[in-house]
């Protein structure tokens, strides 16, 4: 029996590579020029992560950002111009989400949402589940 040859999807296209590898040690941060967007999903154990996204265009669509993380700070910069959802869930930590200021959370999920969130665009889904660490998300 002869093996039949894979069709060629039409659909693919080049592999991009993401913001951030997959480190269980050290800092990381977006880059200070301007880039082009693509969805964020990481997870590391220990380290300070911050994404800016004042140096990106959005899609007009739903943007994500998803974070799992063991021990250490996240900082998330959002333009005043986009809508934003937040799912935060954290074991032992802060959090400090557009001047509302949670401290010693434990074992606590807060959700936040912009009032346009549902209708407008641009707009940014952020999903973070951590350990311990502080969390800051705030307007730029």
């Amino acid at each position: 029996m002869v093996p039949k040859p894979r069709p060629t999807s039409k659909e693919t296209s080049p592999i991009k590579h993401p913001f951030f590898d997959h480190r269980f040690f050290d800092d990381q941060r977006t880059d200070d020029v301007a880039y082009q967007w693509r969805d964020v999903n990481i997870h590391g154990a220990f380290g300070d992560r911050v994404i800016d996204l004042s140096n990106t265009v959005l899609p007009n669509d739903t943007a994500v950002i998803s974070i799992r993380h063991l021990v250490g700070n996240i900082e998330i910069h959002v333009p005043y111009d986009v809508e934003v959802s937040i799912h935060h869930s954290s074991v032992i930590g802060r959090a400090h989400i557009f001047g509302n200021y949670h401290d010693r959370m434990m074992n606590q999920t807060l959700l936040y949402q912009t009032k346009n969130y549902d209708t407008s665009f641009p707009r940014v889904k952020i999903i973070i589940a951590i350990f311990s660490g502080d969390v800051e998300v705030k307007r730029i």
